[in-house]
C-alpha cells in the first residue's frame, strides 16, 4: 500500500527557495496558497503550514478573516512555521523593520539540536531586515539572534543574558507547534546566505520540524560555487577559460556603457538584498576604466580580438578626452577621479590608469595618448613634495598657486601607500620616451618611499602594503640595477610568502602589532584577527598576478614566474561560477579559503565581502593572467643587453 503523503500548505505570494525545496521533497503533497485566500479555503486537510512572507518588502499582515482561519489550525495543534509575518499566534506581533546591513545572526540553539552548528556560530544573511518582537515568548527558546557590529570572523561568545534579550531574537520556538522567524529567509539560497552549509542545516531543521518528515535542501543547488582549479588539467587552458568567463561578466552584467564610448560602471556594492538583487555602483571612475582597458588591450595582444582593442581605446580615450583637464595653469593634466568627484585626484588611482595605457603601448608598439600621459605625470610631479612623495588625495577646491608652492617646498606629510604605482608609471614612461626627468622623478620618489616603507610613522602595515609594491619595486630594480632595490623586491616577496594560505591566496595580516577593530560604516579591512582564513581580492591579492609577472619580466628570475602561476591557480580556484550573470565569472572582495565561499565581516561602508570592482580586481587580475600566458613573447621587450645580473 502506498504510504500516505503528508499534506503541506505553503502560504506565499510568489515563488521562493523554500517553496521549491518543499515541492521537490519526496513524500510531501505541497499546495501553494495565497495569504489573502486562507479565510475561504478548507484548511482542515493540511497536516502543517509554512507561511512565507519574506518574498515581499513588508512583513505579511493577514486580513482578520484569513488570520482566524490559520489561528484555528494552530489551536488544533498543527505545526506552523511563520516567516516575516507582522503578527502571528495568540499574542505575538512585531515592531517596524530594521536593517541588518551591519548586523550578523548568531546561532544560539541547544547543543546538538542541529548537526554542524555550534552555539555562537555566526551566520551571515547579507543586507536583510528584521522586525523586533513586541512581547516576550512564553517558551523563551531562541535559535537565532541578531547582533550589531560583531568583532569576530565566524564564531562569537554570547552570555545567556544577551541571548534572552527579546528585541534581538530572530528565530525561536513560540510554543510547541509554532516556530517564528522575523527576518526574510525564504530566498536564502539566491540571497547567498553564508556559510551555505550552516544555513542549509538550519533550514532543513526548520522544515523537517514543520512537516514532520525529512527535508533535504540539496534538491536546490547553490546559487554559486568556488573551488574550481583541477590538478591534472592543463593550467593554460584553465587560465584562458577563467579570463574568458571574467571578461564575459563585463558584458552580461551590463558594466560596459556603449562598448566603453560612454565609460564603464564601477561594479556592485556588497549589498545583497533578501530577494537576491544587488546594488550597482554606478560611478564612472578613471582607475576602473584604466585597468579594464588594460585587460581588453591584453586580450587583443594575446588573441587578436578586434573588439577588445576597440573597447580598450574607447575607455582610454574617455579618460583622457573627457576626464583630464586641458586648460593652462596648475591643474593642467589633472585627471578627475569620477564623473561626480570631478575635482578630486587620487595618486594611486590615476597612476593605475596611466600604467594600463603605458603597458598597452609597450606591448603593441603604439604611442596612443603619450602626450596626455606625460601631462598627467607632470601634474602629479607638480603637486608632490620636495621628497618626490605625493599625498594620496588632493582636491582642486583646496589648491591654488600658493598651496602648490607650499606642497613643493616641504616633504609630503601624508604620502600615498600606493605610491609605488605612481613611480612605476614614471619609470615606464621613461622607458618608452627616454626622457630623463621622469626617470629621475621615479627614482627620487621611490628612494623616499623606501625610507618609510612598508610602515609610515609607526602606522600598521598589512599584506596589502607588500602586494601593492611588487610591480613598482620590480620596475625600480629593472631601471637602476641597484642591489639595494633588488633586495627590497626580494625581501618584500619573502615576507609575503609567510602569509600564503595552502589554498594559494595570501592572507590579510597585520605585521606590527594588534589588528585594529574593524571600522563601522567606513572603509575598512575584512580582517578581525591574524590567522583568519580570508583573502582580500580588492586591496591585497588583486595586485599579484600583474606584480609577479612584471617581476619575472623585469628580472628574468623564474621564481617570479612560479609565484605568478601559483597566484593564477588561486584565482582560477576562487572564481565565481553561477547561473546568475551578475556574479558569474567575478571575484568578490573577500572569500573564506577554507569554506570556499564569500564570507567575512561586512562592516565596510561600500566595499564589503560581496562587492565586485570592474577595476581594482576584475581588470588587473585578467590583465596579469594574459600577460603571463604570453610572457616569453614579451620578454625581449625587457631584456637588457650587457646586463650580467639579468635573469639571476
Amino acid at each position: 500500500m502506498e504510504k500516505t503523503r503528508k499534506k503541506v500548505a505553503v502560504v506565499a505570494r510568489r515563488e521562493n527557495d523554500i517553496l521549491t525545496i518543499l515541492e521537490r521533497t519526496p513524500g510531501l503533497e505541497v499546495t501553494r496558497l495565497h495569504p489573502d485566500s486562507l479565510g475561504c479555503c478548507d484548511l482542515e486537510p493540511y497536516d502543517s503550514f509554512v507561511l512565507l512572507g519574506g518574498t515581499e518588502e513588508e512583513a505579511c499582515v493577514l486580513n482578520c478573516a484569513d488570520r482566524l482561519a490559520i489561528e484555528r489550525e494552530i489551536g488544533r495543534g498543527k505545526r506552523v512555521f511563520a516567516e516575516f509575518y507582522g503578527s502571528i499566534g495568540p499574542n505575538q506581533y512585531f515592531l517596524d523593520k530594521r536593517s541588518t546591513r551591519y548586523s550578523r545572526m548568531v546561532y544560539v540553539g541547544d547543543e546538538g539540536m542541529i548537526e554542524g552548528l555550534e552555539y555562537g556560530d555566526i551566520l551571515e544573511e547579507q543586507c536583510n531586515v528584521y522586525t523586533p518582537k513586541h512581547v516576550p515568548s512564553p517558551r523563551r527558546s531562541p535559535i537565532l539572534v541578531t547582533k550589531e557590529h560583531i568583532c569576530a570572523h565566524d564564531h562569537v561568545e554570547l552570555s545567556p543574558e544577551e541571548v534572552q534579550e527579546e528585541r534581538i531574537q530572530t528565530l525561536w520556538q513560540e510554543d510547541e507547534n509554532l516556530m517564528i522567524c522575523n527576518f526574510r529567509m525564504c530566498n536564502f539560497i539566491r540571497s547567498v546566505f553564508a556559510p551555505k552549509k550552516s544555513w542549509r542545516s538550519l533550514v532543513e531543521h526548520i522544515l523537517s520540524w514543520a512537516v514532520q518528515a525529512p527535508v533535504d535542501s540539496s534538491c536546490l543547488p547553490d546559487h554559486y560555487t568556488q573551488g574550481h582549479y583541477r590538478e591534472g588539467e592543463s593550467f593554460e587552458a584553465q587560465a584562458r577559460r577563467t579570463v574568458e568567463r571574467a571578461m564575459g561578466w563585463f558584458d552580461e552584467a551590463g558594466i560596459l556603457l556603449d562598448e566603453g564610448r560612454r565609460g564603464m560602471l564601477e561594479g556592485f556594492g556588497t549589498e545583497v538584498y533578501p530577494d537576491g538583487s544587488r546594488r550597482r555602483t554606478c560611478p564612472i571612475r578613471d582607475d576602473c576604466m584604466g585597468e579594464a582597458a588594460m585587460m581588453y588591450a591584453m586580450d587583443y595582444m594575446a588573441n587578436g580580438t578586434g573588439r577588445s582593442l576597440r573597447i580598450a581605446d574607447n575607455l582610454f580615450s574617455y579618460c583622457f578626452d573627457y576626464m583630464q583637464r586641458k586648460e593652462e595653469g596648475i591643474f593642467r593634466g589633472m585627471i578627475g577621479w569620477t564623473d561626480a568627484a570631478w575635482g578630486v585626484c587620487y595618486t594611486h588611482d590615476t597612476a593605475r590608469l596611466l600604467v594600463g595605457e603605458l603597458l598597452k603601448n609597450m606591448y603593441l608598439g603604439t604611442d596612443t595618448h603619450m602626450r596626455e600621459i606625460g601631462e598627467g605625470l607632470d601634474y602629479l610631479i607638480r603637486t608632490s613634495g620636495s621628497d618626490g612623495l605625493r599625498a594620496r588625495r588632493l582636491d582642486n577646491v583646496s589648491l591654488d598657486e600658493e598651496r602648490v608652492r607650499r606642497i613643493q617646498s616641504a616633504p609630503c606629510d601624508d604620502p600615498e601607500p600606493g605610491d609605488a604605482y605612481f613611480f612605476a608609471a614614471l619609470l615606464m614612461y621613461y622607458k618608452l620616451t627616454g626622457t630623463e626627468r621622469y626617470r629621475e622623478a621615479g627614482i627620487r620618489g621611490f628612494e623616499s618611499f623606501l625610507e618609510i616603507y612598508p610602515s609610515y610613522k609607526g602606522n600598521i602595515y598589512t599584506t596589502g602594503r607588500l602586494t601593492g609594491t611588487v610591480m613598482g619595486l620590480a620596475w625600480l630594480y629593472y631601471t637602476t640595477g641597484d642591489p639595494r632595490h633588488k633586495k627590497a623586491l626580494y625581501d618584500t616577496v619573502e615576507e609575503l610568502k609567510t602569509v600564503r594560505h595552502p589554498n594559494g591566496g595570501y592572507m590579510e595580516w597585520v605585521f606590527n602589532g594588534e589588528v585594529p577593530k574593524p571600522n563601522i560604516g567606513d572603509e575598512g579591512s575584512m580582517l578581525v584577527e591574524n590567522g583568519n582564513p580570508i583573502v582580500d581580492n580588492l586591496y591585497v591579492v588583486n595586485w599579484l598576478p600583474l606584480g609577479f609577472i612584471q617581476a619575472y619580466l623585469c628580472t628574468g628570475d623564474p621564481c617570479f614566474y612560479e609565484l605568478w602561476k601559483d597566484i593564477v591557480k588561486y584565482f582560477i580556484h576562487m572564481q565565481i561560477h553561477s547561473r546568475d550573470v551578475l556574479i558569474d565569472g567575478a571575484w568578490p572582495r573577500s572569500s573564506d579559503m577554507e569554506k570556499l565561499e564569500v564570507y567575512a565581516i561586512p562592516n565596510d561602508i561600500g566595499w564589503g565581502p560581496w562587492s565586485i570592482e570592474s577595476g581594482w580586481t576584475m581588470g588587473p587580475v585578467c590583465a596579469g593572467i594574459l600577460i603571463g600566458l604570453h610572457a616569453e613573447e614579451l620578454m625581449p621587450l625587457y631584456r637588457r643587453t650587457g646586463d650580467a645580473d639579468w635573469g639571476k
